[in-house]
């Protein structure tokens, strides 16, 4: 049976002084760029020293760039021992890398048909080997830097907006339909029929609640902030993340209940733990994968399940019932999925199909799809 390639960006710092995210100022819009060969979203930017490409990666709890960038840029660094810190991320190897620290020159965005600017100053990165990133990718820009301001991203129109620009974006994005939220609380029967994401985190969940790592990003114009679907009528579902170990957590519909993952944006699949796998039924034969992560290769399984969704959404819309939608699921043995007491990790699988609208700058934070 041939092994097919699959892409899981996810990386956490589990022990360390957290590296800073930067200061962002500004807003703008352009060109939604993708990966080469996935449907990860690619912010390239520019320095005094040339260009660089990250990845968008809310699943990564620090920035990450290759060792051939700081080359490439003349970037100093500094080795960090063992004591500094400790990684996770996909693949067998994340105790036999040796990170080092870096910090990034001033970076202005850059994009095709780009409407505003927008400046990032004071990244701080880790510098990894990696052969994970997709060609002409450098890094991956992590949740430090992406939960300082709203983010759009529209896989239909292919368009990408930061800051005040997202929350435009958002608010142009037109439909005659009405949008939903969460409820607060429903009864066992209302989650029945509606089928709706749950308000509360499944019991058993690790840090359960609104826990927030660290300070907020600084708040976005006030005239439009908490735009949202609702202000244009488009149809939407407002999805409650919250923060753990520095990644956004969301609640993952199954056959067999509600279950906590990761949202992850730089993972190209959805990925799930083998104790989940093992309670689904799956459709058809299973397919082996070669995982490449942060931390080295190794085989996976891949297979299409029913009943895997971030919730419902209205007739008309790209989902229209968890229950009735086929996804592939990647059944992996990841250690991230212990350190951060989640049973899946979300990627492109469920997020390619709609509009995004991710505000990890909200206390708490949370994740608008339309």
């Amino acid at each position: 049976m041939p092994l097919l390639p699959a892409l899981l960006a996810a990386l956490i710092q589990l022990t360390g002084a957290p590296l800073s995210g930067g200061v962002i100022s500004g807003s703008a819009s352009i060109h939604l760029e993708r990966a080469s060969g996935g449907d990860t979203p690619v912010l390239t930017l520019t320095s005094p020293g040339g260009v660089v490409r990250f990845l968008v990666d809310s699943g990564a709890s620090s920035t990450m760039v290759t060792p051939a960038l700081t080359r490439r840029l003349r970037l100093p660094s500094r080795a960090l021992s063992s004591r500094e810190v400790e990684l996770a991320g996909g693949g067998t190897g994340c105790a036999s890398l040796q990170p080092r620290r870096t910090r990034l020159p001033t970076l202005n965005l850059a994009g095709g048909e780009q409407q505003g600017q927008l400046r990032l100053n004071g990244l701080e990165a880790l510098v990894l080997p990696v052969a994970a990133l997709p060609d002409g990718v450098d890094g991956v820009l992590g949740a430090p830097s992406l939960r300082q301001l709203p983010l759009w991203i529209d896989p239909q129109r292919n368009r990408l907006a930061l800051g005040l620009a997202a929350l435009q974006a958002a608010q142009a994005d037109d439909s005659p339909l009405a949008s939903f939220r969460v409820p607060v609380s429903r009864s066992r029967d209302a989650q029945a029929s509606e089928r709706r994401v749950p308000a509360a985190w499944p019991s058993g969940s690790q840090g359960q609640g609104a826990t927030i790592d660290g300070p907020p990003g600084p708040r976005v114009d006030s005239r439009l902030e908490g735009t949202s679907a609702k202000a244009s009528g488009r149809s939407s579902l407002v999805i409650p993340l919250r923060w753990h170990r520095g990644v956004p957590l969301l609640v993952l519909q199954t056959p067999v209940g509600p279950v906590p993952a990761l949202a992850d944006s730089g993972a190209e699949g959805l990925f799930i733990r083998p104790e989940l796998a093992a309670r689904l039924r799956p459709l058809g034969p299973a397919q082996m994968l070669r995982l490449t992560g942060f931390c080295g290769e190794q085989t996976a399984e891949l297979r299409r399940y029913t009943g895997l969704s971030l919730g419902d959404l209205p007739l008309g819309q790209l989902s229209v019932g968890s229950l009735s939608v086929a996804v592939e699921a990647i059944r992996i043995d990841n250690p991230i999925f212990a350190q951060l007491g989640v049973e899946a990790i979300v990627g492109q699988e469920l997020l390619r199909s709609h509009r995004q609208l991710w505000r990890l700058d909200r206390q708490p934070p949370e994740l608008e799809l339309r």
